[in-house]
């Protein structure tokens, strides 16, 4: 018999993304006053002084688990600059979906909140204004009002809720959702008065884009 193959040893950044992605899935299956240091020691397979050495502390590294979370969803729904805005938009809520999927209970339980406050709050904010900095991106300059900008905000919202809806039952088909959360946004638009030509032309190249999905 040959020696027993040797485990390749992590380096520090790939050894604590993992312990980051697997802070994510027990607090999402059994909420964050129910996870212990010694827990996630135990199911990473590392000691609990390793973990304080990494994060310092339980806060701390809940912190960084939501940090870590909204950092790579903004990294995997980043616009496609090679595409045309109506499609880029789709092109980003499918891989925002597909995304969520990978991890449903963590993100239910982070898109509620996840045990959240003021720091983890700021963090939440700042990845909601990329978002509508990105929509508005895709939009002439004189898209961008007061009263669009609420629009998209509220935007912002509801497809949280129907994301959160989404990944509790898992139907309908994704790109049923996204055609919802593409509808939503071109009613919304309207409705705050942006131009009516610049809102077709969104609808109609989004159309192009939904055209090629499945289901």
């Amino acid at each position: 018999m040959g020696a027993p193959a040797r485990r390749r040893r992590l380096a520090v950044a790939e050894r604590r993304a993992l312990l980051l992605e697997l802070g994510l899935r027990l607090f999402g299956a059994r909420g964050l006053d129910e996870v212990s240091v010694e827990d996630i020691a135990r199911e990473a397979g590392v000691s609990a002084g390793l973990l304080y050495h990494y994060f310092g502390s339980k806060r701390e590294f809940h912190h960084a688990v939501t940090a870590h979370a909204i950092e790579r969803l903004a990294l995997v729904t980043a616009p496609d600059l090679a595409l045309p805005p109506g499609q880029r938009l789709v092109s980003g809520l499918v891989r925002y979906l597909e995304y969520l999927r990978t991890d449903a209970g963590g993100w239910s339980w982070l898109l509620r909140g996840g045990g959240g406050d003021e720091r983890l709050g700021a963090l939440s904010e700042e990845y909601r204004r990329s978002i509508a900095a990105w929509v508005f991106d895709a939009l002439p300059p004189q898209a961008s009002t007061p009263v669009s900008r609420v629009a998209v905000r509220g935007w912002i919202g509801s497809n949280t809720e129907m994301s959160l809806a989404w990944l509790e039952v898992g139907e309908p088909a994704a790109a049923v959702v996204v055609r919802l959360m593409v509808a939503v946004l071109v009613a919304v638009l309207a409705a705050a008065g942006v131009d009516a030509d610049v809102v077709e032309a969104l609808r109609a190249d989004a159309e192009t884009g939904l055209r090629d999905l499945p289901g």
